[in-house]
């Protein structure tokens, strides 16, 4: 298993320290994610990142 990380550019350093191996800070691909973990509450457009028969889920506050 691989994480990829969508955040802030100058977030980088600090999202690669938790582990991520790849990072992204710009656009996401539809359906690019076999499972997408929406720790910012995105909602609808996480939900288009996951592959069908994905997984997607989600955090409350």
């Amino acid at each position: 298993m691989a994480v990829t990380a969508l955040a802030r550019a100058g977030d980088e350093e600090f999202i690669r320290s938790l582990g991520a191996v790849d990072f992204v800070s710009g656009g996401v691909g539809a359906g690019r994610f076999d499972a997408v973990l929406d720790a910012a509450v995105l909602g609808g457009p996480a939900l288009e990142w996951v592959r069908d028969a994905g997984c997607l889920p989600g955090c409350h506050s």
